[in-house]
């Protein structure tokens, strides 16, 4: 913040402690006079802020930033230091999160949040986009207009600082920071580093430490690498890091460090970085280099061999060590003993071992040849499970033969094999070093990430660690996946993949394909690395991915900026984009949009076209349209939010203007499911599934019926209308205004399209305006089941007040849904005959828990001429504040009203001279008499207490019930229980 956006108190303030403190600084030493500023406020503003979640305006955090002066100092001068606008991601507050990026790196001091309504936790983080890391408590907003701060927060460098709400709504005004401005002076360099001692396997380093800026105060740490070539800028990241390197010490302070699992006789070259705590780095040292020392003879003697073939005195091959010398130094001496196993048949190939007692780093093998020609293979490895080095030709009679491997093996056994007779051999000398005994495991791999995924394979990189933590080269990786997360404790059952690349040098990025998945399924993927010494890492970070449901035929990406898109074949414009889809087509969404028009989307009944999301979710929203997303003209055709299996809802579609749809598909459309989509925020309904009738008739009764309509699993919350609004509400015509021949407006009666064929199935709805859903006009084939309905009719709207409102027209099945927490009735019934109601649970309605009248207006209608009746039978209604059902419906025959349980202190039912029957029903005032398993918590199955209602109701299954709210087979005893739940042990 520039110090003219103070205010001028704040300012005088600011100066007067800046001043302070160079005066201190003046009187320290001049290695203190280059110490970081104070830390002092960040300045912040709305670019610096980046919302990953998408929610809301995240950019409000820092907005006010001006305003709040200084919270840490308490200063508030201007006597108004409130912020008022907050960052609100409205319901999707678990999760949501957002990073400020300061620009450059700061020493990060205090966070200061000015708390906002509501209570939840958020934390902050710090690191990189992608990879962060929490620091300090989570802060829990519950101080309400006031600031908090991040406890136990320890100073740490950052360029980027996140925010995540985490569970609750812990909403805030403004976030505030301090920290020390940023430092990029980097440490001095090295100028004198020396090898002051060197072994057959290690060196020791010695160097004067350097300071944190230049040669000021202490650096934060060192970077010492080894090479066996020499180091220079270019190939600094190709030299091996040393682990474990010592803490800087101060300026001009001598150092030494040792770099031990160095290859005997071999010329090292070593180099050092200094870095500072801000990240600054130093030029490259002085490199030093040393050539380690030469391996000596290894000590043999008989006891150590062991015959394989039990052919022939194998220990002659080592009893002999004295007079054999040093044959590496061309003191080698002519031993008389060789090991023969003989001729007999099936005596060769023969092999021996010898059992150096540990691991040594073996650099030279050397043989006295004796007499015949032949091959003799030299091993290592373990007994039973070798490694072959060398096949040496035996043909030059009495003389040292020598097998020096290009690099340095490590090994405790060493196994001889005359393939033949003629590969006798007079002993073996071994030159070596004792191996350090490796008990440093490879480190975890901690960014196995996705690099792509199709519908049968994910590809997924990584960066390959060391042997030893992060330095030199591991032995193997061992890849498991499964479709449960991966965790120590269950991963010996996951499934490991074939074809795992061997390791690469540490820090190389590495990749692989799994292969061979089932389509639209969730996989965990986590590896684990090895090194020679068999030392293992931990697991690394688990990697989910899902597989694609679909292969895209056509996508529509988050680029592509036109506002209409056609099915059918055309030149695509500006606004319109052409498809030239096929029945059995998948078109994918991708990305977000603000609104999206599909029109003529026309599958078959044996090849809908598919509209589904690809790479992650797709949000359409806007806050200032009349829609959102829109589907016309079309048939036979899928919209659902499975496209990847890591999102329950794929699609989420929001329209927040005031009586706008999030999703409306009509125009004549016909023929389709939708599922596994979230609608939310939206000025009217989630759904708006209906053409209305026209003045030409094309989408009126008689001319069109919407058929086959399917909705299930999907999730509709916060919206200002209905959560589902299906079929044209006036069934008994609707008056509208139309031209006539001449031009003239004159306003005709229609009477809307039915509907025949719905399904309405696993859906949720929460804190809607008007009905949870509302079905109109469905006239046959009609079932809505498995719903859970919640906090409907926010906006007590006189005649939209129901969980499932039955408009007129519509006949149908209505069962197994769970309605609760409503203003008006659980169900408002205006519908036709044969309307079966059943097997609901219906809780704390603040009217009727089933409301039943006749709506019609034209009794001589012959649409009227059904007059069967209605049957509300094994529902469980708790707490209705009227009665458990008010039956006004005078037209109908043969209602009942049977197996019920009401729970309410007025009556069970209503009616005025009703043709309805009401028998085997349970009416009670206090519902601890029912003795449910947990009605305090919402769980109304029956218990073995419940003698009241089990085996007591009468049997309906002549009406089409045989099952219970659960799905489980009524009766399950020797009756019908009565209510939604059948008693099981």
């Amino acid at each position: 913040m520039k110090l003219a956006t103070f205010s001028r108190h704040a300012a005088l303030m600011l100066f007067v402690s800046l001043l302070l403190n160079f005066l201190s600084l003046a009187a320290l030493t001049p290695q203190r006079a280059h110490a970081l500023e104070p830390s002092a406020l960040i300045p912040l503003n709305t670019s610096m802020v980046v919302n990953e979640s998408s929610y809301g305006n995240a950019t409000w955090m820092v907005d006010e930033h001006d305003k709040v002066e200084d919270p840490r100092g308490n200063v508030c001068v201007s006597g108004d230091c409130k912020p008022l606008t907050q960052w609100n991601p409205s319901g999707h507050y678990t999760g949501a999160s957002a990073y400020i990026d300061l620009g450059d790196t700061y020493k990060l001091t205090d966070v200061y949040l000015y708390d906002a309504n509501n209570v939840g936790y958020l934390t902050v983080s710090v690191g990189t986009p992608g990879n962060w890391v929490p620091v300090g408590d989570a802060v829990y907003t519950n101080t309400y207009n006031s600031w908090q701060t991040v406890k136990n927060l320890a100073p740490v460098f950052t360029r980027y600082v996140r925010i995540t709400m985490t569970s609750g709504a812990p909403l805030f005004n403004e976030i505030v920071l301090y920290g020390s401005p940023p430092d990029h002076t980097p440490p001095g360099k090295i100028e004198e580093l020396n090898v002051s001692a060197a072994t057959s396997t290690s060196a020791k380093l010695q160097w004067t430490a350097p300071g944190e800026d230049g040669n000021l105060r202490t650096a934060a740490s060192y970077d010492i690498r080894y090479s066996t070539a020499s180091i220079t800028d270019a190939n600094w990241a190709a030299a091996t890091p040393v682990a474990g390197p010592p803490q800087p010490a101060a300026p001009g302070v001598t150092q030494t460090a040792t770099v031990g699992k160095l290859m005997p006789n071999r010329e090292y070259f070593f180099a050092i970085k200094t870095l500072d705590e801000s990240g600054n780095v130093s030029a490259l040292s002085e490199v030093a280099h040393a050539t380690t020392n030469a391996a000596g003879k290894i000590v043999l003697s008989p006891g150590m061999v062991t015959n394989e073939s039990a052919h022939g005195d194998a220990t002659l091959m080592a009893d002999e060590q004295s007079l054999s010398g040093d044959p590496r130094g061309g003191a080698g001496g002519a031993p008389l003993t060789q090991w023969t196993p003989g001729y007999a048949a099936g005596t060769y190939p023969a092999g021996a071992y010898i059992d150096l007692g540990k691991d040594y780093v073996l650099t030279d093998f050397w043989i006295y040849d004796s007499n015949g020609v032949d091959y003799l293979t030299l091993s290592t490895g373990s007994p039973g499970n070798w490694d072959v080095r060398q096949s040496v030709y035996m043909n030059t009679y009495r003389t040292w033969r020598s097998y020096v491997p290009p690099t340095p093996l490590q090994s405790r056994y060493v196994r001889t094999t005359m393939e033949y007779g003629g590969a006798n051999f007079g002993e073996i000398v071994l030159y070596g070093v004792p191996a350090t005994l490796d008990t440093i495991a490879p480190s975890a791999v901690s960014d196995l990430g996705v690099v792509t995924a199709t519908t049968s394979s994910i590809a997924f990189a990584w960066t390959a660690p060391g042997d030893d933590d992060n330095t030199g080269i591991a032995s193997s990786y061992d890849i498991r996946y499964s479709t449960s997360p991966i965790t120590e404790y269950n991963w010996s059952s996951a499934t490991s993949l074939n074809g795992v690349p061997a390791p690469a040098a540490s820090g190389t990025k590495q990749s692989m394909t799994a292969s061979g998945l089932a389509n639209g399924t969730v996989y965990y993927f986590a590896m684990k690395t090895t090194d020679a010494a068999g030392n293992v890492s931990a697991l690394s970070n688990v990697l989910k991915k899902g597989t694609p449901t679909y292969t895209c035929t056509k996508t529509i990406r988050e680029s592509d900026h036109q506002q209409f898109f056609y099915g059918t074949a055309g030149t695509t414009k500006s606004d319109k984009m052409y498809l030239d889809l096929s029945p059995g087509s998948v078109l994918c969404i991708e990305g977000n949009r603000t609104y999206l028009k599909l029109l003529d989307i026309n599958g078959t009944a044996e090849h809908p076209i598919i509209i589904t999301n690809i790479n992650g979710e797709s949000l359409i929203a806007n806050d200032n349209l009349g829609y959102a997303l829109t589907v016309s003209n079309s048939t036979y055709f899928r919209l659902t939010g499975t496209g990847d299996p890591e999102y329950t809802y794929g699609i989420r579609v929001s329209s927040k203007k005031s009586g706008a749809n999030a999703v409306s598909i009509g125009s004549l459309s016909q023929q389709y499911e939708i599922d596994h989509l979230e609608a939310f925020d939206s000025g009217f309904a989630g759904l708006m599934l209906k053409s209305d009738p026209t003045c030409d008739l094309s989408a009126n009764r008689g001319h069109f019926v919407q058929r086959n309509t399917v909705v299930h699993d999907t999730y509709i919350h916060n919206v200002e209308g209905e959560g589902m609004y299906i079929g044209y509400t006036f069934f008994n015509g609707h008056e509208i205004a139309c031209k006539n021949s001449v031009g003239e407006t004159v306003y005709e009666t229609v009477y809307p399209h039915t509907l025949e064929g719905l399904r309405v199935y696993d859906n949720r709805t929460q804190t809607t305006g008007r009905d949870g859903i509302q079905v109109s006009s469905a006239v046959s084939d009609v079932e809505v089941y498995n719903n859970v309905i919640d906090d409907y009719a926010t906006e007590d709207e006189p005649g939209q007040t129901s969980g499932i409102q039955i408009n007129p027209g519509t006949t149908g099945r209505f069962y197994n849904n769970l309605i609760t927490n409503g203003i008006g009735k659980g169900f408002e019934v205006q519908g036709w005959g044969n309307i079966f109601i059943y097997n609901n649970v219906i809780v704390n309605p603040s009217s009727y828990g089933i409301f039943s009248k006749d709506a019609r207006d034209n009794a001589g209608d012959p649409v009227y001429a059904d007059t069967r009746g209605h049957h509300f039978v094994n529902n469980t209604i708790i707490g209705p504040t009227e009665t458990g059902i008010r039956f006004d419906n005078t037209a109908l025959t043969g209602n009942t009203f049977d197996n019920n349980i009401v729970i309410t202190p007025g009556d069970e039912i209503i009616g005025s001279g009703t043709n309805l029957t009401h028998v085997n029903n349970l009416t009670y005032a206090d519902i601890g008499v029912l003795h449910f398993v947990n009605a305090a918590g919402g769980d109304f199955h029956l218990s073995a207490a419940s003698t009241l209602a089990i085996d007591q109701g009468a049997d309906v299954s002549g009406l089409g019930v045989d099952d219970d709210f659960d799905g489980g087979t009524r009766p399950y005893g020797s009756g019908y229980d009565i209510g939604a739940y059948e008693y099981r042990p």
